[in-house]
C-alpha cells in the first residue's frame, strides 16, 4: 500500500505541476488581453479621428463669396445738342436729297453726333484727323527705310530634299 499512496502522491505532485502551468498561461493571457485592449482602444481614437478629418475635407467647401455690388446703371443716352440737326424718319422728303446743300464733314468736329454720343472734340494724340496725312506717311517711311534697307529681290534657294541616305535633313 505504500507504493500505491507514494505513485499517488507522484500523479499528485504531476498534476498539481500541469495545473500551475496551465495557471501561468491563463496569467499571462489575462495580461496580453489587457494590452490588446488598451492597443484596440487607441486604434479606434485613431480611426475615429482620421475618419472625422477625412469628413471634413470631403465636405462641400464653403459657399463663394458674394458678388461685388453690381455696377451703377448705364448713363441715359446723350441727348442731341440743339446745334445738330437730327434725322427723323418720319419728316424725311421722300426725295432722298438733303434739305441743306453744305458739303460733307471734313474733320471730326464737323461730324453729326453718332448713337455712342458726340465725337471727341479733339483728336488723339498722335493720330491724325486725316489717314492720308503726308507727314504721318513720311515718317514711317524713313523709319521703316532705316530699320530695313531695301536690296534687289532675294534670290531663291531650293528646297531640301529628302535623300534615304540621310533622312534627318
Amino acid at each position: 500500500m505504500a507504493a500505491k499512496a507514494e505513485a499517488s502522491a507522484k500523479q499528485y505532485q504531476g498534476i498539481e505541476l500541469l495545473l500551475q502551468q496551465l495557471l501561468d498561461k491563463v496569467s499571462g493571457l489575462e495580461s496580453w488581453l489587457s494590452s490588446v485592449d488598451s492597443s484596440l482602444g487607441m486604434l479606434l481614437q485613431n480611426a475615429t479621428e482620421t475618419a472625422g478629418r477625412v469628413q471634413q475635407l470631403e465636405a462641400r467647401p464653403p459657399p463663394p463669396p458674394p458678388p461685388p455690388p453690381s455696377l451703377p446703371p448705364l448713363p441715359r443716352p446723350h441727348q442731341p445738342s440743339p446745334g445738330f440737326p437730327t434725322l427723323d424718319l418720319n419728316t424725311a422728303t421722300p426725295g432722298g436729297s438733303h434739305s441743306s446743300t453744305r458739303p460733307p464733314p471734313q474733320t471730326l468736329q464737323e461730324l453729326p453726333e453718332s448713337l455712342l454720343g458726340p465725337h471727341p472734340r479733339q483728336p488723339v494724340i498722335g493720330i491724325p484727323l486725316d489717314p492720308h496725312s503726308s507727314s504721318m506717311m513720311d515718317a514711317v517711311a524713313t523709319q521703316f527705310h532705316l530699320l530695313a534697307p531695301r536690296h534687289g529681290p532675294m534670290p531663291k534657294v531650293d528646297f531640301p530634299k529628302f535623300s534615304g541616305d540621310n533622312p534627318r535633313l
